[in-house]
């Protein structure tokens, strides 16, 4: 495990806390509690997930393999992962859970712990990652040439903003975490060339 068990919850908000909130208490869900764990361990500042992990999608593969979620369509979405048609009745009963999720993460960014920088630095991780999906997604080759030509276009747009957004989140994340920027820092030093057991002997000092 990359985080220690024993110590890795003890940032979290309790359910009674939470369930004082609309947007919680409203949730129905099978694995409400887990969902809720999962929204905490990404989203709470002072969880050893978002000091650890820079990039969402590592932060998010790690929490899932620490702590599972049973139905792995929560955290295809939770990672913003997948794609289906708009008329498969899957992806919008996904769609209803993550309207559900969204309001959650809102409510926990915005009201529950009140720290408005945090939540523009996850804001701006989240809308770096959508960037960053789009980016990676291939142009079709069977569609026409100006079509691809434009796909090609736009990507090319997109970068620019993405340059700006890397110095703005490593902005917020000096300025909210400080000393402990070096925790952040570890993305940006191959996270997936570092073996498991090195991040447990970091997350221990």
């Amino acid at each position: 495990m990359s985080i220690e068990l024993t110590k890795k919850g003890d940032f979290m908000v309790s359910m009674d806390r939470l369930n004082a909130y609309e947007e919680f208490a409203k949730f129905s869900h099978g694995e409400k509690e887990q969902i809720v764990s999962f929204i905490q361990y990404a989203y709470h500042i002072d969880s050893p997930y978002v000091r650890q992990y820079e990039s969402l999608n590592d932060r998010f593969s790690t929490i899932a393999r620490d702590c599972p979620i049973e139905d792995s369509r929560v955290f295809a979405i939770l990672a913003m992962n997948g794609t289906k048609e708009d008329n498969d009745e899957a992806i919008q009963n996904d769609l209803l859970l993550q309207s559900y999720i969204d309001d959650m993460i809102s409510c926990y960014l915005s009201r529950i712990q009140n720290n408005y920088k945090f939540e523009l630095y996850i804001t701006y991780q989240l809308l770096f990652s959508e960037y960053c999906h789009r980016l990676r997604s291939k142009v079709p080759f069977n569609i026409d040439e100006d079509k691809a030509l434009k796909a090609m276009e736009t990507k090319v747009k997109i970068t620019q903003p993405c340059e700006d957004l890397i110095k703005v989140i490593d902005r917020y994340r000096k300025d909210i975490f400080g000393d402990n920027s070096r925790h952040a820092d570890i993305a940006d030093k191959k996270v997936a060339r570092v073996r498991p057991e090195d991040y447990a002997k970091m997350a221990k000092r």
